[in-house]
């Protein structure tokens, strides 16, 4: 579309909270697994699922429905939210809503992160 994004800084921004739900997704799991191979598979499986339903394809606003709903609840779909603008020159949603969703999941993931690792670890 030759549109170049107005700021590296701003997807950097929009991918964090990303990359730290999947980093504590992956670390819960591999706590409660305690296994390579099965952590490893829930953790392929878990984000093939949310790059479908996170709006991989097409924002989800555009499909309605019951895509929409349940794309609600991946936080894949707060990132594509803030990153189109930047690639395509065109608002969807409501970034800053967007931007404090991700944010909220990412401080969440953080702390059952951490009371999981208290739990399996420091209980002993």
């Amino acid at each position: 579309n030759n549109y170049w994004p107005s700021g590296i800084g701003w997807i950097g921004l929009a991918l964090i909270p990303i990359a730290v739900i999947a980093g504590c997704l992956g670390i819960s799991v591999g706590l409660l697994m305690c296994r390579t191979l099965p952590t490893f598979l829930v953790a392929l499986v878990a984000s093939f699922v949310t790059w479908i339903l996170g709006d991989a394809f097409r924002p989800a606003a555009g499909l309605g429905g019951w895509y929409e709903l349940i794309s609600r609840f991946i936080p894949n779909t707060y990132s594509v939210e803030l990153l189109f603008p930047q690639f395509y020159g065109v608002e969807i949603g409501e970034p800053l809503m967007a931007a404090l969703g991700l944010c909220l999941v990412a401080i969440i993931m953080i702390c059952l992160t951490v009371l999981l690792y208290h739990q399996r670890f420091m209980a002993h």
